[in-house]
């Protein structure tokens, strides 16, 4: 079986149980072709882009689920003739899904990479070069000092 991602934009002027009608619809259809689902996502009511069928809104959900290659064709029929669906998009996604992780905090990703390895740390500084000596000097630099020197003359 094949992964596949279905963005739902349903009409947000529904009531609660005529949305959770719609998207049991949709459900059943997938799981009737031998499908299953492994993530519902809500997103809920969100301004759409421009108006789809003179609707400023829509309900946006995603599902997320596996199934046989022709089950994407027979929900996109019933959606295409759905009535409350503005909008719908199947897509295989690139990576599988790997929804059982809990998703990280900002604080458990810093956790992680404190206990870096101190050599490794000090193999990647460059060292500093040592002061060239006096001699080595160009005029300009000679100056310059020069100039330092007196103005420390001149202060005090």
């Amino acid at each position: 079986m094949r992964q596949y991602e279905t963005a739902l934009i349903f009409d947000a002027q529904l009531e609660e149980p005529e949305f959770d009608g719609e998207l049991k619809k949709v459900v059943g259809l997938i799981e009737s072709n031998s499908g299953q689902i492994v993530k519902t996502d809500h997103w809920g009511v969100r301004k759409l882009a421009y108006p789809i069928r003179k609707r400023p809104q829509g309900y946006y959900v995603f599902l997320y689920y596996e199934a046989p290659p022709d089950t994407p064709r027979v929900i996109e029929r019933a959606l295409r003739i759905n009535e409350h669906c503005l909008r719908f998009m199947t897509v295989v996604p690139e990576f599988p899904f790997d929804f059982e992780k809990p998703e990280e905090t900002a604080g458990d990703r810093k956790s992680e990479r404190a206990p870096a390895p101190a050599p490794k740390a000090e193999e990647a500084k460059p060292e500093p070069e040592p002061p060239a000596p006096e001699a080595e000097s160009g005029p300009e630099e000679a100056k310059s000092e020069e100039s330092a020197d007196e103005s420390e003359e001149a202060k005090q």
